[in-house]
């Protein structure tokens, strides 16, 4: 049993690799995200057992989400279920747009994601 159990949702965050909107923008970065998932990774850098229980989509970046929790940062996964029918929650970060010297964040996960549907 970890010492620190955690509830939330991990996302998949695509990071603008260039500044401006999002429609002129060609390449981008991938990055597993999410507070609960993030804190659940420093703790165990720490040395604190952690685990943490969501729903992921039964699709590739659920199991890109799951990968980097159980064998990179060996995050307890025994409680994440997989859902089939909803996908795992992304975003999109855009540089210095609309205002210069600041990203916004575009979230695509609302009454549709797997986490979305955690009971």
């Amino acid at each position: 049993m970890p010492e620190v159990v955690a509830l939330g949702e991990p996302l998949v965050q695509f990071n603008a690799v260039t500044d401006g909107p999002l429609r002129h923008v060609t390449y981008f970065e991938k990055h597993a995200t999410g507070t609960e998932a993030n804190v659940c990774v420093a703790l165990v850098r720490l040395g604190v057992s952690c685990g943490l229980i969501t729903r992921l989509g039964a699709d590739e970046f659920g199991l890109f989400i799951y990968n980097w929790l159980r064998g990179g940062e060996g995050v307890d996964v025994s409680h994440i279920k997989f859902d089939p029918e909803r996908p795992t929650g992304i975003y999109f970060v855009q540089r210095n747009y609309p205002i210069p010297g600041v990203s916004d964040v575009l979230y695509y996960r609302r009454g549709g994601s797997a986490a979305s549907a955690l009971s």
